[in-house]
């Protein structure tokens, strides 16, 4: 590939070996807010609470997408 580009093997290499440095320094601080983030709910989970809302609604049909948003909204904020 480096012949493709009009580069030298040699700098080639150079090249992807910073690109390699830049990876690695920077994947241990993308892996913090990850660490921090909320725990996503399953879909499981969210059709469990979707279907509460729904019984607790008088089982009305027609408010499925409503109700599947809330319970996943409820389900984030805990």
């Amino acid at each position: 590939m480096d012949w493709e580009v009009g580069l030298r093997p040699e700098q080639g290499r150079t090249l992807m070996a910073g690109t390699n440095e830049r990876k690695a320094t920077g994947s241990a601080s993308a892996t913090e807010p990850r660490a921090q983030a909320a725990r996503r709910p399953s879909h499981d989970e969210i059709a469990m609470r979707a279907f509460q809302i729904y019984l607790s609604r008088g089982k009305w049909p027609g408010r499925n997408v409503e109700d599947w948003l809330e319970a996943e909204r409820q389900l984030l904020k805990r």
